[in-house]
């Protein structure tokens, strides 16, 4: 099994400085460098997570993408989901 990458309190107030003006490709850059297909993004495909796809997918960064279907996700929801997949 892999070592795990952890991160000091301070090395993460130190990343926080650095990327505080950082786009999202650079961050998400960062991440895949650092965890590579450990990464991932977590969605349950609002704005936020689909903002996040977007940067990675623009970026060329394939971030693996998953969601957890609590059962009460709505049939929208799942539909998206479903297209989005194609581009995954």
């Amino acid at each position: 099994m892999p070592k795990a990458n952890l991160l000091t309190a301070d090395e993460v107030h130190s990343l926080a400085a650095q990327f505080e003006y950082a786009s999202p490709e650079e961050i998400l850059g960062w991440v895949w460098e650092q965890f590579g297909e450990r990464a991932a993004i977590g969605t349950s495909f609002q704005g936020a997570g689909l903002v996040t796809i977007h940067h990675a997918v623009r970026a060329g960064i394939q971030l693996p993408v998953f969601s957890i279907d609590t059962g009460l996700l709505f049939p929208e929801t799942i539909e998206l989901k479903n297209r989005l997949g194609s581009f995954f």
